[in-house]
């Protein structure tokens, strides 16, 4: 018998340890205003209202070593495979390839049958902002990051070793401070891949959550996919619920993870 979705759990465990926490329907503001909104279009605004009405879960954290061991041979991450940091060093065509996994070892959460997949960045957006409509959670939230930095990675990073040098790493997944619906790690963590095309700007952008369809920046040759949440390289001050960058499929380095979603069928 199929599932009621208003009788859906509040948590979900996947035998291979990502617990997945179902985000409430509703409504809020996402993207950047801009100080100077009303004549010039900032990167990742203007601000929109989006409306989620269907039901769907995000991971409470990014996945870790020990997840990613689960399903694979190797633990690509740069700075270690501790089990509980963050899995890094992970391009885009590597998290699609796990996420396969996924489906054909667990298509079914506790007799509920459903999906993995990457969130769109509306999705991913929302649920780090947990109905917050302001520009990055309040200084009580410990987002991490390089504190001694004077200038974060913001989209064109740094070299890798110039912050690692300075002590910048990843760190254990439930260090991070959670969200008010239970989501660590959202700002600060990793970059988390995303499944839309990149465009700067929130034009055209779905506000039902649906990933955007049509091409992405071309970069050097490349399309180019969205990321978002900052990583541990930035000052925290850098970090905004709106932060995002662009990536290529392939491209990858110590800074770049990924957080799964999970519809229910």
């Amino acid at each position: 018998m199929k599932i009621l979705l208003s009788m859906l759990p509040a948590e979900l465990e996947v035998p291979n340890g990502i617990k997945l926490i179902k985000i409430p329907t509703g409504s809020v503001l996402i993207g950047d205003g801009g100080f100077f909104g009303l004549f010039v279009l900032p990167r990742n605004g203007p601000r929109i209202k989006v409306n989620i009405n269907h039901d769907f879960y995000m991971a409470e954290t990014s996945v870790t070593s020990e997840q990613w061991l689960s399903l694979e041979s190797k633990d690509p991450s740069k700075f270690t495979s501790e089990p509980s940091m963050p899995v890094e060093t992970i391009s885009r065509k590597m998290a699609l390839s796990y996420i396969k996994k996924l489906n054909k070892k667990f298509p079914k959460i506790n007799d509920i049958s459903g999906v993995f997949r990457l969130p769109s960045e509306v999705e991913w957006e929302y649920s780090a902002r947990a109905g917050d409509s302001s520009k990055k959670p309040g200084p009580d939230y410990n987002v991490g990051g390089m504190v001694t930095t004077k200038k974060g990675g913001g989209i064109h990073h740094g070299k890798l070793s110039d912050f690692s040098a300075k002590g910048g790493k990843t760190r254990p997944v439930m260090e991070n401070s959670p969200n008010y619906w239970g989501l660590k790690g959202m700002l600060g963590g990793v970059a988390e891949h995303c499944i839309d095309p990149y465009i700067e700007t929130n034009r055209g952008i779905p506000t039902n959550g649906d990933p955007r369809i049509g091409r992405g920046l071309i970069v050097a040759g490349d399309e180019m996919f969205v990321q978002r949440g900052g990583s541990w390289d930035q000052n925290p001050s850098d970090l905004t619920y709106f932060w995002k960058a662009g990536i290529g499929k392939n491209d990858c380095d110590g800074r770049d993870g990924f957080r799964v979603a999970w519809n229910p069928l």
